[in-house]
């Protein structure tokens, strides 16, 4: 959709837009229209000026849709876009959010700041500093999320945030109960329904695993939480050495909601020590697997173990895409750093009693490679470094593919690694890794459908 105000003609490229009525939280959805460039530590907004002229259709996509065609910027007129305002950071920080804009405000986070700016002119309207004495090793935050006239955001001391949308003073502040060095929140949370969706990340660090949890969005008191890798049952039983404490399964990105079905999707991350699987031993569920969850109770309804054996740091670590193909079969789509784009069957996702087989519910139909793969299967060596693709930052990274119903867009890196030498670290320590990395971009567009 475009919006013409005068001679311009303002675009939107993946800049989430809610409206105050909607339920949704992480959509793309064109309105307010701006092409939106994190540059370094600054916001660039551009526009695109053309010949003035009438549009036939001006609705609206659906607030969920998150495939925009905008077929309007092509190469013939990718060259006019031009800036039309920045927004500087008045701090030093990686900016790896994803901008939120309701009703013409643009929210986004960093680390330890919370920003509001006027979304067409980017003038600041408040913005809220939080310090942390325990900032998380990446120090990044992926963004708010919105409903019901509250923004809420994670933090790197572990709190989840409830705050004002109109001056960003904090409503309320819950403490996650998981703790461990390393632990924080860099996540985008989803909220919809009154509840607010959010995980802990962390999990490369001994002794933390990861957690879901639902807080209620009035007061943030926990009204469910899922454990990635259970306290007791078969899945605790997959990770077979006692020498070792367990660890890993963490989350670093947001998850998707079904939101119609009432089913959340999470992805877990990696087992920890990264690349020591021959002495983690055993499948460690539910590690690196797509689960589905019932989103009113935290009921495991399904999943799939889609990196086993993890040596290579090869998290499921994207938010995976929720699509329906041509054909009518519902689908998740998961690319990640395995360098594979993974498809598994939802259609047998219901909520309801628990199945004897829960592998059963989330079957795997495909995989296809995004980038060079080699090396995959041989063992890292205490005494040599080994090449393998992709590397520890290769496959599919932290904010995932770009979907469309004609392609998917990745790139790829090598890397070379060597397994340290020596015992499991204590527990508070690092799960300790010695790594070389060069990188070796390998873009491809596998096609979708």
């Amino acid at each position: 959709m475009l919006l013409e105000i005068e001679r311009e003609l303002y675009l939107t490229c993946h800049l989430p837009i809610i409206r105050t009525n909607d339920h949704v939280h992480s959509s793309t959805h064109p309105r307010h229209g701006l092409y939106v460039v994190p540059v370094h530590s600054f916001w660039m907004l551009f526009a695109l000026t053309r010949r003035r002229r009438r549009l036939a259709n001006r609705q609206p996509h659906p607030a969920w849709r998150s495939v925009l065609p905008l077929k309007e910027i092509d190469r013939s007129n990718v060259a006019q876009l031009k800036a039309i305002c920045t927004y500087t950071l008045p701090e030093v920080s990686s900016l790896q959010t994803g901008p939120l804009v309701v009703d013409g405000t643009m929210y986004f986070t960093t680390d330890e700041g919370s920003y509001a700016i006027d979304a067409s002119t980017c003038a600041e309207k408040w913005k809220q500093h939080r310090h942390s004495d325990t900032p998380s090793m990446e120090l990044v935050n992926r963004g708010f999320a919105y409903t019901n006239g509250r923004l809420f955001r994670g933090t790197s001391d572990s709190h989840v945030l409830a705050m004002d949308p109109a001056a960003g003073h904090q409503i309320w502040d819950h403490v996650l109960d998981v703790k461990g060095p390393g632990v924080s929140i860099p996540m985008a949370p989803i909220a919809t329904n009154g509840l607010v969706y959010v995980g802990n990340a962390g999990g490369d660090q001994v002794n933390v695993t990861g957690h879901v949890y639902a807080l209620d969005a009035k007061d943030g008191h926990m009204v469910w939480r899922f454990d990635v890798v259970p306290g007791t049952g078969p899945a605790r039983a997959t990770w077979t050495n006692p020498k070792y404490p367990i660890s890993g399964g963490a989350f670093w990105t947001s998850f998707t909601l079904d939101e119609p079905n009432g089913v959340l999707y999470v992805r877990a991350g990696n087992p920890a020590p990264d690349f020591d699987s021959e002495r983690r031993t055993g499948d460690n569920l539910y590690t690196d697997s797509i689960i589905a969850i019932h989103a009113t109770n935290g009921q495991m309804l399904g999943y799939n173990q889609l990196v086993k054996g993890d040596s290579h740091d090869w998290d499921v670590d994207s938010p995976p895409t929720l699509a329906t193909t041509r054909s009518g079969k519902r689908i998740v789509a998961s690319a990640n750093k395995d360098g594979l784009l993974s498809i598994l069957d939802r259609s047998r996702v219901t909520r309801g009693a628990t199945p004897a087989d829960l592998t059963a519910v989330l079957p795997l139909l495909s995989q296809t490679p995004t980038t060079t793969r080699e090396n995959v299967d041989v063992p890292l060596s205490r005494d040599n470094a080994v090449r393998f693709c992709p590397g520890i930052q290769g496959g599919v990274e932290w904010n995932g593919a770009a979907f469309s119903p004609d392609s998917i867009a990745v790139r790829g890196r090598c890397g070379l690694v060597r397994a340290r030498p020596g015992q499991a670290r204590p527990p508070g320590a690092v799960c300790g890794r010695s790594v070389a990395r060069r990188r070796e971009p390998d873009d491809r567009h596998v096609r979708s459908g």
